[in-house]
């Protein structure tokens, strides 16, 4: 265990929009990220920050909208060694965590 508690750091930002394409673009032309992972199904695309937290352009699904303007839009994914002991441990402290699933070489808990 870390300092953070159950967590070990954070894993990603995800912005959610109506396109990436556009915006990636311009991370990539602008700022000079690259993409690490691009899922044409769930159309996220993970850009490469240069250490451990990535920027994720994940682009709303059919019928989605924007939350209004002034709400928060992003929300952090956080990363830890152990999900299975992490997940029991949230699940001790009175959380009701999402199942464990696996996708793109990761496993994670979904909100």
């Amino acid at each position: 265990m870390s300092n953070a508690g159950i967590f070990d750091s954070q894993d990603t930002w995800i912005a959610r929009m109506r396109d990436w394409k556009a915006p990636q673009r311009w991370y990539h032309e602008t700022l000079g990220l690259a993409s690490r992972y691009h899922d044409q199904a769930q159309k996220p695309v993970v850009l490469d920050l240069g250490g451990p937290v990535s920027l994720t352009l994940w682009e709303l699904k059919a019928g989605e909208q924007l939350p209004p303007a002034g709400s928060a839009v992003g929300f952090p994914i956080f990363r830890v060694a152990h999900i299975d002991l992490a997940h029991r441990l949230l699940e001790g402290r009175g959380a009701a965590p999402s199942p464990i699933r696996e996708g793109g070489g990761v496993r994670y808990s979904p909100a």
